[in-house]
């Protein structure tokens, strides 16, 4: 979920009654609202974690304001939270905490895609992050892990056997096919050369 979209969740209508499952139904851009998200599919129920969405639930029950267009997460003027305050204020302390050089919402997307290769399909990644286009997810938003390539190349080569006696079983049935076929060629060959005229040219 997009930092933007979980900004402007509102108490009384961004939960589906049946499951409380949090519904995007608007999202903050340029410090604006606006009823429609980036993409196409941007704006739609969310799945999240029961651990998440326990607390988020948890925390909806102790807004002051639980008017049904009152924001779940607001800032001091009981307005929605504005992303480009938020990564200021917060994510630059955050990345001096951590001594990083910089720390974005689009890092932490892209990080989260990246580690989601050893989660998932890249289909089911390109879900989460809500993209229109698989290639988007797995061209710009996902990196090469080098550990990753690592255990796959030593996953391969800790079961060569496995691929040997495969290939071995491939092999012997296509002697054997083979085989079946020069017997049925032969028998053939011989029950022709009992024909009387058989070979001879006209």
């Amino acid at each position: 979920m997009r930092f933007g979209r979980a900004s402007c969740l509102r108490c009384g209508k961004c939960f589906e009654p049946e499951n409380s499952r949090p519904v995007l139904l608007e999202a903050v851009y340029q410090s604006k609202i606006r009823p429609f998200g980036k993409t196409r599919k941007g704006l739609a129920p969310v799945h999240l974690p029961p651990v998440l969405l326990s607390d988020l639930l948890a925390w909806k029950a102790k807004c002051p304001d639980s008017l049904q267009d009152a924001f779940i997460f607001l800032n001091r003027d009981a307005g929605f939270l504005d992303t480009g305050n938020y990564r200021k204020r917060v994510l630059k302390q955050l990345a001096g905490t951590l001594d990083l050089p910089n720390l974005t919402f689009q890092i932490i997307r892209r990080a989260i895609a990246t580690l989601s290769q050893t989660k998932g399909h890249a289909k089911a990644t390109q879900g989460m992050m809500r993209h229109s286009r698989l290639a988007t997810t797995t061209d710009v938003y996902q990196q090469i892990i080098p550990e990753g390539v690592e255990r796959m190349v030593d996953s391969i080569n800790d079961k060569p056997s496995t691929g040997a006696s495969k290939t071995g079983e491939i092999a012997a049935k296509l002697r054997a096919k083979d085989q079946r076929r020069s017997v049925r060629k032969a028998q053939n060959w011989r029950q022709d050369s009992r024909i009387p005229g058989w070979g001879i040219k006209p």
